[in-house]
């Protein structure tokens, strides 16, 4: 997931709110936890983080240089936070040596290298925590890719949306896989929320969608971001919902998991 030059993560608050709640409620932490956040972006969890466990030690991971020095600057003075650059998988960072190891809204094409780095980082009974977009997320475009699909006779796109990404990688379709890679007492919880936008224009112009929706429905089904497809979205959420504000569907899934001694 590219860094979007310009953006602030305030301007999605409403939308990462719920990810960051749910993944920091489910955290278990004695003292001075050691963290490492996979994809941690411009730093919007940092402040929450250190608000409920001020001792922590947070090293934040990113393959982007702009986003980590927004985030080392949004970060209060004081607080221990050490950002590192991802070129690749595995990171340079020591491996048993983290006991909490977090990701808040990974992309996609990422969920196997978070769980293959989180069990390399984590120490014996450390706890993995990831909170990501369901396969419930979203319904509403994906129901309009389809049909765009159909109309006009896609059929590798009609194929991709069978199962799309999120579906196939979402933390709990993925349980069966966790074992192998090391994780044991894993389990997941569901919320749901919507977001409502006046029309097509106020969805495809706000920062959630740019940063974090677009890239993920996109990888999701397969194609570019720049698809004649969501022209077509577009068109169909102006036609369908002239007359009421659109509405959608945000399930978010927070998993947890402990490394196997």
């Amino acid at each position: 997931m590219t860094f979007l030059a310009g953006f602030d993560s305030v301007a999605a608050w409403a939308y990462l709110e719920p990810f960051v709640g749910h993944a920091l409620a489910a955290m278990v932490a004695g003292d001075a936890p050691q963290v490492a956040q996979l994809f941690c972006g411009d730093g919007y969890l940092a402040p929450a983080l250190f608000n409920r466990f001020p001792d922590t030690h947070l090293y934040g991971l990113d393959p982007s240089r702009d986003a980590l020095a927004v985030a080392a600057a949004r970060i209060s003075e004081g607080s221990m936070f050490q950002p590192l650059v991802i070129e690749g998988f595995p990171s340079s960072l020591p491996q048993a040596s983290f006991s909490h190891a977090i990701a808040v809204h990974p992309p996609v094409a990422h969920w196997q290298n978070v769980l293959r780095e989180s069990a390399r980082l984590l120490a014996p009974r450390g706890q993995l925590i990831v909170c990501s977009p369901s396969g419930q997320s979203f319904v509403e475009l994906f129901d309009l890719l389809r049909e765009c699909a159909l109309k006009l006779d896609r059929p590798a796109l009609t194929t991709s949306l069978s199962g799309h990404a999120i579906e196939r990688n979402v933390p709990e379709h993925l349980e069966q896989v966790w074992p192998s890679i090391g994780f044991t007492y894993v389990e997941a919880t569901r919320h749901k929320f919507e977001l409502s936008f006046v029309d097509a224009n106020a969805l495809f112009s706000d920062p959630a969608w740019l940063q974090y929706i677009l890239p993920t429905v996109a990888g999701s089904a397969g194609i570019t971001q720049a698809d004649p497809a969501f022209r077509y979205l577009r068109d169909a959420i102006d036609r369908y919902w002239s007359d009421r504000p659109f509405g959608l569907t945000v399930e978010l899934a927070c998993v947890t998991a402990r490394r196997r001694q």
